[in-house]
C-alpha cells in the first residue's frame, strides 16, 4: 500500500510540475502578429527598411520561441515584436510621404533635363556626320531614359512610389550623363 501511495505521489508531483509551465499568452502573440501584418501591408520593407527589419527579426525570434514551446520568454518576445512593427508601420508612412516629394520633385527635374537634352540632340541629328557624338548611342540612352519615365508613372499611379522613385533616378542619371555627353561634344553652352 505504501508503494502505490508514494507512486501516486509521483505521479501528482510531476503532473503539477509539467503544468506548472508559463502558459501561451494568446492574446500577446496575436497583438503582436497583427502589428507585423499591419508593418507588412504598410510596406514598411520599402519605405522604412531598417524598422522593418528589426520588426521581421523580432518575428522571427517570437516565431522560433512559439516553436519551441518555450512560452516563458513569449510574451516579452510579442511585447518587443509589436512595438518594433509599430515603429516600422509609423516610419513606412513617414517614408511614404517622402518617396511621393522625391517622386515629385525628379519628375520636375527630370521634364526639364529631357526637354533640354532633346533639344540639343536634335542639333546633334541634324548635323550629321559632322557631329563628335555618337548618335546611335545618345538617342538609345534617350530612349531608355523615356521608358523609365514610362514605368515610374505606372508604379507612381500604382502607389509603388518606392519603385518610381529608383526608376526615376536612374532616367535622371541617364539624362545627365547624355547632357554631359552633349556638352564635351560642344553642345548645352
Amino acid at each position: 500500500m505504501k508503494k502505490i501511495s508514494f507512486v501516486v505521489f509521483l505521479l501528482v508531483s510531476a503532473l503539477a510540475l509539467t503544468s506548472c509551465g508559463a502558459a501561451l499568452p494568446q492574446a500577446a502573440v496575436d497583438a503582436a502578429n497583427a502589428a507585423f501584418q499591419a508593418a507588412k501591408d504598410a510596406k514598411a520593407d520599402a519605405y522604412a527598411p531598417d524598422s522593418y527589419k528589426m520588426a521581421a527579426d523580432a518575428n522571427d525570434a517570437l516565431q522560433a520561441n512559439l516553436s519551441a514551446k518555450a512560452y516563458d520568454q513569449t510574451a516579452a518576445l510579442a511585447k518587443a515584436l509589436t512595438e518594433a512593427a509599430e515603429k516600422a508601420t509609423t516610419e513606412s508612412a513617414a517614408g511614404l510621404d517622402a518617396a511621393k516629394k522625391d517622386v515629385a520633385t525628379l519628375q520636375t527635374e527630370i521634364a526639364a533635363l529631357a526637354g533640354t537634352v532633346k533639344i540639343e540632340l536634335a542639333k546633334v541629328v541634324k548635323a550629321g556626320k559632322k557631329a563628335k557624338l555618337d548618335m546611335v548611342a545618345a538617342q538609345t540612352a534617350v530612349m531608355d531614359a523615356e521608358t523609365s519615365v514610362a514605368e515610374a508613372k505606372t508604379a507612381a499611379d500604382s502607389g509603388d512610389f518606392a519603385s518610381a522613385k529608383i526608376k526615376l533616378a536612374a532616367a535622371k542619371d541617364n539624362y545627365s550623363a547624355q547632357q554631359k555627353a552633349l556638352e564635351a561634344a560642344g553642345y548645352l553652352k
